[in-house]
């Protein structure tokens, strides 16, 4: 992800504050909106990630896998605190794992002419 899709995807995300931030700066931001900029901007940017590429036959299989119930701590014993996974079919799923929360970013793509 280069820096300006980065910045094209922050701003479809954030317009206003986005806007605020390029005219005035940081100051004329209320506090959530700066955390939420920053929290969406940690999750975009590609530092500190593990990527998986996803395959059609593995994503077919992922309909047979059941959970009953997941404890979410197994993943804080992880060194790598995120993970992005990029499926065959222009879709990709960013999870970061935070001290109290766990992120989702999800990116459905579309090839031009579709």
């Amino acid at each position: 992800m280069d820096e300006d899709f980065q910045r094209r995807l922050i701003e479809k995300v954030y317009p206003s504050e986005m806007q605020r931030l390029k005219q005035f700066g940081i100051d004329r931001l209320e506090k959530d909106e700066v955390l939420g900029i920053g929290t969406f901007g940690g999750i975009v940017l590609p530092k500190g990630n593990k990527n998986y590429y996803i395959t059609n036959t593995v994503h077919n299989l992922l309909s047979l896998i059941k959970v009953n119930k997941l404890d979410w701590s197994i993943f804080s014993k992880y060194n790598e605190r995120k993970y992005t996974f990029i499926f065959a079919q222009s879709r990709l799923l960013r999870i970061v794992f935070r001290d109290t929360s766990i992120d989702f970013f999800c990116l459905f793509g579309r090839r031009k002419g579709r």
